[in-house]
């Protein structure tokens, strides 16, 4: 939740608690064992992960 509040991509193991607040690919990350996917998103990608994730979060 920090890091959404300071607009930087939220990553996430799919096990914790934080799995409740990040919808994967929309406004974070989540990560099991496709971690290796995940280090190959663009940094476009990035950028508009991060921009809806701090939208969603300002809006609440």
């Amino acid at each position: 939740m920090k890091a959404i509040l300071n607009a930087v991509p939220s990553i996430a193991s799919r096990d914790g608690g934080l799995s409740e607040l990040i919808v994967d690919n929309v406004n974070g990350w989540l990560f099991g064992e496709d971690i290796r996917e995940l280090i190959e998103i663009s940094s476009q990608e990035a950028m508009e992960i991060n921009e809806r994730g701090y939208s969603e979060l300002k809006e609440n």
